[in-house]
């Protein structure tokens, strides 16, 4: 779709083209250059927290890409992203963000500059508490003991698992 622009891509994409280059596999330091050096920054693979594109960012590289879970949340001014699959959409993307290099690459360190592991850390944390207070019970622990048939060993058990209990836990007996 885009004979005029030339492609690096690692790993081992299905693409036989003469305008893109595979270099498979390659040393995080030799990516890093790459990306630094790249007009667009493609991400059209998952990634899971999408380092490789807030890198990308942080470089000033723009993004285009797939609209996937985590990259939607961040990429914003930085890029453009399309439906997964939108070959036209992508293309048309890619065009736009080159005929505005700049302006995308000036937002796109901007918001990688938003995304540090103390704010990750804390958007983490606040999303624990948020689950924790959602199912809020004053039970801590609830610990299970089946005792059928269990009368000569019963009393010692129950003394036992009573002992690391704290006021807020439950203990249920199954007989």
């Amino acid at each position: 779709r885009m004979p005029d622009q030339k492609f690096v891509m690692t790993g081992d994409p299905p693409v036989d083209l003469p305008n893109v280059l595979k270099l498979g596999r390659i040393p995080y330091e030799q990516a890093r250059e790459l990306t630094r050096g790249a007009g667009v920054y493609l991400a059209v693979v998952r990634e899971t927290f999408g380092l490789a594109t807030l890198q990308a960012m942080a470089a000033g590289v723009p993004v285009v890409g797939y609209h996937y879970g985590g990259q939607a949340e961040f990429v914003g001014e930085g890029g453009i992203l399309v439906e997964h699959n939108d070959i036209v959409g992508l293309e048309a993307a890619v065009r736009e963000v080159l005929s505005r290099r700049a302006e995308y690459a000036t937002a796109a360190r901007a918001v990688a500059e938003q995304y540090t592991w103390q704010a990750a850390a804390q958007g983490y944390y606040r999303a624990f508490v948020d689950a924790i207070d959602a199912h809020a019970s004053p039970i801590r622990v609830t610990v299970i003991t089946t005792a059928y048939n269990a009368e000569r060993t019963v009393a010692r058990t129950l003394a036992s698992v009573a002992a690391a209990l704290g006021p807020d836990d439950e203990y249920v007996v199954v007989d």
